[in-house]
C-alpha cells in the first residue's frame, strides 16, 4: 500500500488486520508523515466555519498552521461545540453534521462534549485494531489458537442524545464495537448499547458470558481493579451463574427485550457448569488459570497512578501472564499503540493525528521531530475530530528507541500539588513510591497527598508485604527533599479505604473501568 496516499485512513480501514503491524511501522518511520497528515486534516476542514475563519485554504505548511491557529483548550471550543450539540448545526468544526459526541467530565466537573467525525471515528477504530494485533503478536501462541476469544470490558457506547438528537457516549464503547473485532469479542457487542441496564447487572452479564466461554485467551479493559471486583462479585453469585450456564438462561434483572437480544448467544452447557462448579468448590473463587486454561495476557492501563492496580493484582493471574498497556488515549483520541510487553509507552498514531509538544518549563510548542529523548511535555493534538492545536492538558513522556519516537502518558496537568513556587506531579510521586516498593518487594495499595502548611502530608493504605514505617519515612523524606519538598506527615489509612472510594464511584452511577482515583484529592475525603 502507498503510505503517501492522502486517503491513508480509508485504506487502513479496509486493510487486512494481519498487515496492520507492518503498516504501523512504515508510518512511524516516515519522516514526512506528520506534516502530510496535518495538511490532510486542514484540507478536510477547510470549508468549515472554523476553517474559513482561520484561513485553512491558504495553509501550505506546519509553520503556516502555527501562525494562523493559536493553542486552544476546551473552553475556547465550547461555543462551537454547544452549537453543534444543541442545534445540530453543520460545518462548524468538521464537515457536515457530527454523527457522535464523546462525553467526558472535565476537571471542573462540567461535562465536555467532544465531537467526532466519520474520519476521526475511523482513526480510533484503526488504532484499536492495531492494538489488538500487537496484543496478539506479543502474547505467545495466541495467533495460532483457533477460535480464540478476548474478554473486552468497555463502557456502554451511547449514554443518550444531545438537544439536537445526536448520540453521545463513550469512546471505549464505540471502538470496541468495531466490526473487525466483533467475532473474537466476549461478551456480545450488542451489550455496548445497553444504556438502560444497571451497572451491577452489566457486570453480571459480562461474567456470565465470560465464564461460559472456555477459550478466552486475553482480557482488555482500562482499570484492572474493575475486573478484580467483578471476579469477587461473581464468587458471591456463583450459584446463580452456574445455574444460568447449566440451563442456558439469563437470570439478570433486565427487561425481556434485552434478554431476547442476548438469548441467541446462550445455550445450555451442563458440562461447562459442572467444570465451573468443581473449580469454585475447590478454590472458593473462579480462578483465571482454571476457568480459562489457555489464558495468555491482559491489556489495561499500566501507566499513571491507575496502572498501580497491576502491581497489586498481578498475583491473581497465571504466572506466565503477559501484561500489556492498552494504550494512551483520551476522549479526544487514541494516541499510541504499545508494542513492547511490559512497557507503558508505544508507537505514536502518526497517521491519524498531528502532534505538538509544549515544554513544561515554558516556551513554544515543538513538533514531534524536535522532541528529546526523555523529554516531558504537555500534549497538543490536531485531529479529524475538529479540534486544532488543542491542549488536552496531559503530561507525557517522549522516548526514542532505534530512532523511533514513542509516547507515554504520565498524568493530567491538574494532577499536581503546588507548594510555594514548586510543583509536584502525580507521576513524580508515583515513581518515588514505586522505587521504594521495587527495592523492598512490597506493594502499597493506595496513597494520596495534600498540602500541610509548607510541607506535604502523605496518606497510605498498606498492601502486600511488611511495611517498615520508619524506613519508608526516611526514604520518602530523602527523595522528596531532592525535589525541594518537605514531608511533614505520613498517615495510615484503614484497610479497605481504596475500595471504599471505588464504592462511592459506583454509588454515583459511574463505572470503575474508567475511574482514576486522584493522587491529590480536591475534597476532604
Amino acid at each position: 500500500m502507498d503510505m503517501s496516499n492522502t486517503y491513508l485512513i480509508d485504506e487502513l480501514v479496509r486493510e487486512d488486520m494481519r498487515r496492520l503491524p507492518l503498516l504501523l511501522r512504515s508510518a512511524v518511520a516516515d519522516p514526512d508523515m506528520q506534516e502530510r497528515v496535518l495538511l490532510d486534516i486542514i484540507n478536510y476542514a477547510k470549508d468549515t466555519q472554523f476553517g474559513k475563519a482561520h484561513g485553512f485554504a491558504d495553509i501550505r505548511s506546519a509553520e503556516d498552521f502555527k501562525k494562523r491557529v493559536p493553542v486552544m483548550d476546551y473552553e475556547d471550543y465550547r461555543p462551537y461545540v454547544d452549537r453543534m450539540a444543541d442545534s445540530g448545526e453543520s460545518d462548524v468544526l468538521i464537515p457536515g453534521r457530527t454523527p457522535f459526541f464523546v462525553v467526558t467530565t472535565g476537571t471542573t466537573g462540567k461535562a465536555k462534549y467532544i465531537p467526532d467525525s466519520k474520519r476521526s471515528m475511523a482513526v480510533k477504530n484503526i488504532v484499536s485494531a492495531m492494538r489488538q494485533m500487537e496484543m496478539i503478536r506479543m502474547m505467545p501462541g495466541m495467533a495460532n489458537v483457533k477460535n480464540a476469544k478476548t474478554l473486552i470490558i468497555a463502557n456502554t457506547s451511547v449514554y443518550g442524545k444531545t438537544k439536537a438528537g445526536i448520540p453521545a457516549g463513550s469512546a471505549s464503547g464505540m471502538t470496541a464495537s468495531d466490526e473487525r473485532l466483533r467475532s473474537a469479542m466476549v461478551p456480545p457487542a450488542e451489550m455496548l448499547g445497553f444504556t438502560d441496564v444497571p451497572l451491577d447487572e452489566m457486570d453480571y452479564l459480562t461474567m456470565l458470558f465470560a465464564l461460559a466461554e472456555e477459550n478466552i485467551l486475553g482480557l482488555n479493559l482500562n482499570n484492572i481493579v474493575h475486573f478484580h471486583n467483578m471476579q469477587k462479585k461473581a464468587g458471591e453469585q456463583a450459584e446463580q451463574l452456574i445455574r444460568d450456564i447449566r440451563n442456558g438462561t439469563i437470570s439478570a434483572d433486565i427487561s425481556e427485550e434485552r434478554k431476547a437480544q442476548l438469548m441467541k448467544y446462550r445455550k445450555a452447557d451442563p458440562e461447562r457448569a459442572e467444570r465451573l462448579e468443581s473449580i469454585f468448590n475447590e478454590d472458593g473463587c473462579f480462578t483465571v488459570e482454571k476457568v480459562w486454561p489457555g489464558f495468555r495476557g491482559v491489556c489495561c492501563w499500566t501507566s499513571g497512578s491507575v496502572g498501580r492496580g497491576v502491581r497489586e493484582l498481578r498475583k491473581t493471574f497465571p504466572e506466565k501472564t503477559v501484561f500489556l498497556d492498552w494504550g494512551y488515549g483520551a476522549s479526544e483520541g487514541k494516541f499510541n499503540i504499545p508494542d513492547i510487553a511490559g512497557e507503558p509507552d508505544g508507537l505514536l498514531a502518526v497517521f491519524g493525528y498531528y502532534f505538538e509538544f509544549l515544554p513544561l518549563d515554558g516556551g513554544e510548542p515543538i513538533p514531534l521531530s524536535q522532541t528529546e529523548n526523555g523529554g516531558v511535555y504537555e500534549l497538543i493534538e490536531t485531529s479529524y475530530a475538529g479540534f486544532y492545536r488543542y491542549n488536552i492538558h496531559d503530561v507525557v513522556l517522549v522516548t526514542i528507541k532505534d530512532g523511533i519516537r514513542r509516547l507515554r502518558f504520565l498524568c493530567k496537568t491538574s494532577e499536581s500539588l503546588l507548594i510555594g513556587d514548586k510543583r509536584l506531579y502525580a507521576s513524580e510521586l508515583t515513581d518515588i513510591i514505586q522505587a521504594y516498593e521495587d527495592t523492598r518487594n512490597i506493594c502499597i495499595r493506595h496513597f494520596e497527598c495534600r498540602n500541610e502548611g509548607s510541607g506535604i502530608k502523605l496518606s497510605i493504605e498498606s498492601g502486600s508485604g511488611d511495611l517498615d514505617m520508619g524506613d519508608f519515612r526516611i526514604f520518602m523524606c530523602d527523595e522528596l527533599a531532592k525535589k525541594g519538598f518537605l514531608l511533614s506527615k505520613i498517615a495510615v489509612l484503614p484497610d479497605g479505604y481504596r475500595d471504599s472510594l471505588f464504592g462511592k464511584v459506583k454509588a454515583n452511577g459511574k463505572t470503575i473501568n474508567q475511574t482514576k482515583i486522584a493522587v491529590f484529592p480536591k475534597d476532604d475525603r
